[in-house]
């Protein structure tokens, strides 16, 4: 079996999964408050539906996106266990294994420095009174952690396990299709907990083979206006937004409006595949999976300096939520550039190149 890609669509998916990397930093950048309206303050109520449209709205495409990408590139091609395997273990494994370990040596370093305390003692991450599951659970989330202590890393470990049963998922789809499909989708729908995968991991993953097998094109969606369906669909994600702060998120309606999402954001990276062929398009695309494994810590650091620096009120806190993912986007091309520059080996083990 194969699903030829062009050329075009080659360079579409580096820009899609550019888009996703950003929009990951915008839900991380998202300041995790409780939302909620203020009936005298109409300026609030903007700011905060604003950022919660970005963040739990538009921005939850992001993680799905590369499931769906990752799998569809797998399964384009015929392959083994083996050959995949030792892929993703020089893909997947040694750059989450490596970037957890920095992370841990960084905080147990700081930790115990009078100045840098502040930026890094966190609940739960207080690295000298770790016993041997908090250890374990640094790198697989078993005991006490639900999330590596890299906690974005999540997507590795879950796509990693992915590709070890690939095999068998593609085997089941194959022979199952039809119950295969209504399974996951309610599982997914429902936000069923699997324990070691999340629904959408599974889901997202299993779309990406069903796209391969039934040879499916989205070239059509480029017949679509794109300046009404922008309105339609920023529109829609606003009700959504009101709905979800007002009550409560609706895990059936929320799921269905990622798909919507993905879609639109197949749109907008067509109208940004320019960047295939532009200097700063080009390093961003480069620098994309270096972005996404050192982008979360970095960006508690430099919240917690500008909130330092910086009085907060909601106004402000707004201009730092837009900021936040540009400054760390500035910073890890800074430190990759530096990195490469000091030993170009290192940095290709830990980008598993």
């Amino acid at each position: 079996m194969s699903y030829i890609i062009s050329d075009k669509e080659s360079r579409l998916i580096n820009v899609i999964k550019l888009l996703s990397i950003v929009l990951v930093l915008y839900i991380h950048a998202f300041s995790g408050i409780e939302y909620g309206f203020q009936n005298d303050n109409f300026f609030f109520n903007v700011v905060q539906i604003i950022e919660y449209v970005i963040a739990q709205v538009i921005a939850r495409a992001g993680v799905p996106l590369f499931f769906l990408i990752s799998s569809l590139l797998l399964y384009r091609k015929n392959f083994t266990f083996k050959e995949n395997f030792k892929k993703k273990v020089k893909r997947i494994l040694i750059p989450y294994i490596i970037v957890n370990t920095i992370w841990i040596i960084i905080f147990a370093v700081f930790q115990n420095i009078e100045f840098f305390k502040v930026f890094f003692n966190n609940e739960g991450n207080n690295i000298k009174n770790w016993n041997m599951m908090d250890w374990i659970d640094a790198y697989i989330p078993m005991f006490n952690r639900v999330k590596p202590f890299v906690y974005p890393l999540w997507f590795l470990k879950d796509l990693f396990l992915l590709n070890i049963f690939s095999i068998i998922i593609k085997k089941i789809i194959d022979k199952f299709p039809k119950l295969y499909f209504i399974l996951i989708v309610g599982i997914w729908l429902l936000n069923i907990n699997l324990g070691i995968l999340e629904a959408q991991s599974l889901f997202f993953f299993s779309i990406g083979y069903y796209i391969v097998r039934y040879n499916i094109r989205f070239n059509k969606l480029n017949n679509i206006k794109f300046s009404i369906v922008s309105i339609i669909y920023l529109i829609s994600a606003f009700i959504i937004a009101y709905i979800e702060i007002l009550y409560k998120e609706i895990f059936v309606i929320h799921n269905l409006f990622i798909i919507i999402s993905m879609c639109y954001l197949y749109l907008v990276a067509n109208k940004c595949i320019f960047l295939t062929e532009n200097k700063i398009g080009k390093k961003l695309i480069e620098s994309s999976y270096f972005i996404y494994l050192f982008h979360e810590w970095n960006m508690l650091f430099v919240r917690k300096i500008l909130d330092k620096l910086i009085r907060n009120n909601y106004i402000i806190d707004f201009a730092k939520y837009f900021c936040l993912p540009l400054i760390i986007i500035i910073l890890c091309l800074c430190v990759s550039k530096i990195w490469k520059k000091i030993s170009k080996k290192t940095y290709k083990v830990v980008m598993g190149e």
